[in-house]
């Protein structure tokens, strides 16, 4: 173990700088296969390669801190009317969407389907739309024609 407690024989630190990072994962990945028993049972591509890595970038930390957080607030559509946000992750009830794809498809204007335009309608730069796995199953094509990708994809 490391001073800071992490176990060196698992996945290094971010902080390493890149040689080293690719460096341990290759041995520690060596030895994982190695104590598991599986190298003659698989045909695994042991291989890490650096390539299009430059020197420069190899020398470099995986990651560096940053000082400011990223700020996550939790808010309901009624808040956020009029706003403008660089991520929205939008969630509801099973009800809640599947009235909203109703009123879409029947064209006939709701007030879920208002609701999720505006809860949409607020992001700047990425929308995630999170669904409840019956819904899913039920209108996932519905999705998709809307031009909606699944974290699948």
């Amino acid at each position: 173990m490391s001073r800071s407690g992490k176990d060196t024989t698992k996945l290094p630190s971010v902080s390493n700088i890149g040689s080293d990072w690719i460096s341990s994962v290759r041995t520690n990945l060596k030895n994982l296969i190695t104590e598991i028993g599986i190298i003659d049972k698989f045909k695994l591509g042991t291989q890490i390669r650096r390539n299009g890595l430059s020197e420069y970038y190899l020398r470099l930390p995986l990651f560096e801190e940053s000082g400011d957080p990223v700020a996550i607030r939790k808010s309901t559509i009624h808040q956020v009317k009029g706003e403008s946000i660089d991520s929205v992750l939008v969630i509801g009830s099973e009800q809640f969407w599947n009235s909203v794809v109703k009123s879409v498809v029947t064209k006939k204007p709701k007030e879920d389907r208002r609701l999720a335009y505006v809860a949409m309608t607020r992001t700047r730069h990425q929308l995630v739309v999170g669904l409840l796995a019956n819904h899913f199953d039920k209108h996932k094509n519905t999705w998709i024609d809307w031009g909606f990708r699944t974290m699948s994809e």
